[in-house]
């Protein structure tokens, strides 16, 4: 009997991931191998039978033999407070709908909230693989409401009673699964995100020396990334070291408008570039020609593992971070992690690498050692996902 799966997965554009995979290239918008790629792969080689219901609004719909992608909006997406939550259930809800009506035997549930509503499913004979691409909570910062609190009592019934497994990007993402449910039900799997070896060859090479220390951020343009406060890191460096350093800001978001103006308001056009988003040659290109990689995650957003850290990693660049960027786990040697999210610990980490020609080579070495787990298909998320798969059948 031919299995049917039942995949949430998130808002990226599945079919166009879809239409690449199927040609057998991968999609050229990102650099990592997509998840939902992954996902054909697995099936393809189970011979499953699938159902893809993801939120983004402008893609369009597709079936395919046995694959079958759907876009079902999420309403009040960019509400905040109760209004946000309201539209998350009510997209859980279609969710829930759309597994039942498929007759699915088992779904894989990524991208979602309120957790314990898929409970549901088990009513209805359909076994239920949660993965976590975020954390619950920012790491050391669990300070929540109380209906927060409540939530989390409920997300934990699910998983000491309900979720048959759950995959993990990250140990914090493992470790918080654990603090809400005490016993979990079912077995927990690791996976790393997979890379094209390939694609970072030329960024094994070390950068050539030139007039100015490039520094580099790649990630959404929001305020909880902390994109803005690297404004205040360059002011600090530029006044130590006056000309010496360059700040690139790659990626795009809601807040593009309110950084060019914070640039300009506070005379940084000289020591800021913002660059906008680029396609993948061009941000690898970009790791390339930088010096060293700075992911400034705050409190305000939870990580589950960041991804442009990795990037960095590969890239052979030292990255400067906070452990709120979960990535220390995994990646530790190869970049300088922080305990303090403060401007004046980068600046202080950014500075010790410039003139400790050593502590650069280390970290260095240590990224050509840790990049290998990335491009090992073994470590992948389809990889795990294949295994949560057979145990489970």
């Amino acid at each position: 009997m031919t299995l049917r799966i039942f995949y949430s997965a998130g808002s990226g554009d599945v079919v166009n991931s879809f239409n690449c995979w199927e040609r057998g290239i991968d999609d050229p918008t990102e650099l990592s191998v997509t998840y939902s790629s992954q996902f054909f792969s697995v099936c393809e080689d189970i011979e499953a039978n699938a159902l893809i219901v993801t939120s983004n609004p402008n893609a369009e719909d597709l079936k395919v033999n046995n694959f079958e992608i759907v876009n079902r909006k999420i309403l009040l997406n960019k509400s905040n407070g109760i209004f946000y939550h309201v539209g998350q259930v009510l997209y859980s809800i279609i969710l829930i709908k759309e597994a039942i009506k498929y007759k699915a035997d088992l779904a894989i549930l990524g991208g979602v909230s309120h957790w314990y509503l898929f409970s549901v499913l088990k009513v209805f004979g359909i076994k239920v693989v949660p993965t976590l691409h975020c954390a619950f909570w920012p790491q050391g910062y669990k300070k929540e409401t109380y209906a927060q609190k409540v939530l989390r009592v409920f997300d934990g019934l699910f998983w000491r009673y309900v979720a048959d497994a759950t995959i993990c990007v990250s140990p914090e993402c493992e470790r918080q699964v654990i603090n809400i449910a005490k016993n979990v039900n079912g077995p927990i799997y690791q996976s790393r995100a997979f890379y094209r070896r390939c694609l970072f060859d030329k960024c094994s090479a070390s950068k050539e020396n030139g007039t100015k220390v490039v520094l580099m951020y790649a990630g959404r343009i929001e305020k909880e990334k902390g994109v803005f406060r690297l404004l205040s890191l360059v002011a600090i460096l530029e006044k130590k070291y006056p000309h010496k350093f360059l700040l690139k800001l790659y990626g795009k978001g809601s807040a593009e408008g309110e950084l060019g103006k914070s640039i300009r308001c506070q005379g940084l056009e000289k020591q800021v570039i913002y660059c906008g988003r680029k396609n993948r040659d061009e941000l690898i290109k970009a790791f390339y020609e930088s010096d060293i990689v700075i992911v400034p995650t705050t409190k305000y957003f939870a990580e589950g593992l960041n991804k442009v850290c990795v990037e960095g990693v590969l890239s052979c660049r030292p990255v400067v971070t906070t452990t709120l960027s979960n990535a220390n786990d995994v990646i530790g040697d190869a970049i300088v992690c922080l305990e303090n999210d403060d401007i004046e610990s980068y600046a202080n980490a950014i500075e010790e690498l410039i003139k400790n020609n050593s502590l650069y080579s280390a970290k260095v070495e240590a990224a050509k050692i840790h990049k290998e787990i990335f491009f090992d298909p073994k470590c992948s998320w389809g990889t795990s996902l294949k295994k949560a798969i057979r145990d489970l059948n």
